[in-house]
């Protein structure tokens, strides 16, 4: 409560999420294990001027009120419309009648900060409409002119009014067959100006794949297999003419081995003996192609995805340096990745060791790996950069 008037925030969360791209609804990735708009939530509901907050999401969306844990507010959910204006309008239809301010958040704009919606408050209580904005950092022309940035900005949610002026507004966008793509557009309907309010560079809106933050992960694999004679020899993927190949219980390709190795010690999953034993018979003469697909998609299950690949495979014979690019093409189809993400290189021992003896092969591989990062380092870590933490 603020101003002896209850507060209430609708968090719009019903987009299509059509630029996220894959048909995935942005609203539901998860930051640090929860879904963004949930998160957004979450610091609304950590406000103590807060009364009642309403989630506007999709029909049947995968959100319910344990999200959110025990919480002294009030949660309604409605269901999002064809347009924004229309997800808003239904969330403001829920709101209790005693509610004397409305704020309004994208459910894509994770890193809202209580200072930010400290000040919409504020804004609101002065002059009943206050929008966060912050300037734009880069140069902004139309097709023939720049214009001048010290006259732009922009717009931020959560957006605040008083809630007699919000509905003033969409009742005349209704009348007029009106679209909108914020609410500070439904005030200059009605002729009310909008106070502009300090936003944060932090507050960003999830938009793109580019926009989530990311955590990055290294892991280490290594791996020797004996070289002995009327055996194939494969190495990433590829079959190489030779007279020897390794013995292994799968195709003992031992390039592919390590770089396996290496995504699961950097997920933290353990290695190829936890999930492909050689003591189960279903991995027998298993390729390094079908190993690395499989290992892919147990990350790719765990929410990780492959940046890049490393790999070093120590020998004597044969040179492989006319089949690495191919090796690289292979590899990087059955992981997922693009070639140019994928290093493969090759040394001698100078006949030192078992493989410099020509006894055996052995390969050294780093993987480096990421997932949506813990919104909590993100937020200080963006917030700290921006003026609010000056």
């Amino acid at each position: 409560m603020i101003d002896n008037q209850k507060v209430a925030v609708i968090i719009a969360a019903a987009g299509s999420g059509s630029r996220m791209g894959g048909g995935v609804l942005k609203q539901h990735i998860k930051i640090g294990g929860t879904p963004m708009a949930v998160l957004a939530s979450k610091v609304f509901l950590q406000c103590k001027e807060v009364d009642y907050l309403v989630y506007v999401g999709e029909k049947n969306a995968p959100v319910s009120e344990a999200l959110f844990g025990s919480m002294e507010q009030q949660i309604f959910f409605a269901e999002g419309g064809s347009r924004r204006q229309d997800s808003v309008a239904n969330g403001l239809r829920c709101l209790p009648r005693d509610t004397g301010i409305v704020l309004v958040h994208d459910g894509a704009r994770p890193f809202v900060t209580p200072a930010m919606i400290q000040r919409v408050l504020e804004g609101v209580s002065k002059t009943g409409a206050a929008i966060p904005c912050v300037a734009p950092v880069a140069t902004v022309r139309t097709q023939t002119n720049t214009l001048d940035r010290s006259e732009l900005y922009e717009v931020q949610t959560p957006q605040g009014f008083r809630k007699e002026l919000l509905e003033q507004g969409f009742a005349k966008a209704e009348a007029e067959g009106l679209t909108v793509t914020d609410e500070a557009s439904l005030m200059e309907l009605i002729g009310i100006e909008v106070c502009l309010v300090e936003g944060s560079y932090g507050n960003i809106k999830v938009t793109t794949q580019e926009d989530l933050p990311m955590r990055y992960r290294t892991g280490i694999g290594y791996d020797v297999h004996r070289l002995v004679p009327g055996r194939p020899l494969w190495l990433g993927c590829v079959e190489i003419p030779y007279d020897m190949g390794l013995l292994g219980h799968s195709d003992a390709d031992v390039v592919a081995h390590a770089v396996a190795d290496a995504l699961l010690g950097a997920a933290a999953m353990g290695d190829i003996g936890k999930h492909f034993p050689d003591s189960d018979q279903r991995y027998k003469d298993m390729s390094g192609k079908t190993l690395l697909e499989d290992t892919a998609q147990l990350l790719r299950d765990a929410g990780f995805t492959i940046s890049s690949i490393d790999a070093t495979l120590s020998c004597e014979q044969p040179k492989i340096t006319p089949y690495v690019e191919e090796m690289r093409v292979r590899m990087a189809r059955a992981l997922g990745i693009d070639a140019v993400d994928v290093s493969i290189k090759a040394t001698t021992q100078e006949g030192l060791g078992f493989s410099g003896r020509g006894e055996g092969m052995a390969a050294l591989a780093t993987a480096s790996i990421c997932q949506p990062a813990d919104a909590s380092d993100i937020r200080y870590t963006r917030e700290t950069a921006s003026k609010e933490e000056r």
